[in-house]
């Protein structure tokens, strides 16, 4: 049975397996072409995309101008992409540091420690980049909130303010994810 592309938008915005599982393979194929990180999962990058396609295809501005599995393919791509590009910028460590990672001292809670750390990188890759950047800030290079109005020209209480929507968008992300 060969389903038309507008088919295949209504059946995975219904929540229909078969739907979901052909735009799931086209993303897979582009995933295993593309994907050259050993920290980043297929998997990642199938939920990441279907996240992506969900909120396209609810968008009301959302029209389909080519078919439906280029634009899947080029949707998953990018999402490669962002992967990749995410892992360049925020996981090398300077020369001559090693990381020494914690012991834990059992194996469900490094497996907890592990979705935790998963839910929280997918989040943070879904948020603005704005916020990302603000986060950075905030918990990579531990500035306070008066450190990152003067980097970024603006007033401490109007970071707070910003930083609190970031907090209120990666809350509202982790909700649809989780």
């Amino acid at each position: 049975m060969d389903l038309s592309d507008q088919d295949i938008i209504e059946g995975f915005l219904a929540g229909r397996k078969a739907e979901h599982e052909i735009l799931a393979q086209w993303i897979k194929a582009v995933a295993h072409k593309r994907l050259r990180i050993k920290r980043v999962s297929t998997d990642e990058i199938v939920s990441d995309t279907m996240y992506k396609l969900l909120n396209n295809f609810r968008s009301d501005s959302f029209q389909l101008r080519e078919k439906l599995k280029s634009y899947v393919q080029a949707v998953a791509g990018y999402t490669v992409i962002d992967h990749v590009r995410y892992w360049k910028r925020y996981t090398e460590l300077p020369e001559g540091e090693d990381f020494d990672p914690p012991d834990p001292s059992s194996i469900e809670q490094d497996v907890q420690s592990k979705d935790e750390q998963s839910i929280a990188d997918r989040i943070f890759r879904l948020m603005s980049e704005e916020c990302r950047k603000l986060w950075h800030l905030r918990f990579v290079d531990n500035f306070d909130y008066e450190e990152i109005g003067a980097r970024l020209g603006i007033s401490e209480g109007n970071v707070k303010v910003r930083f609190h929507r970031c907090k209120k968008q990666a809350i509202a992300i982790r909700e649809k994810i989780t």
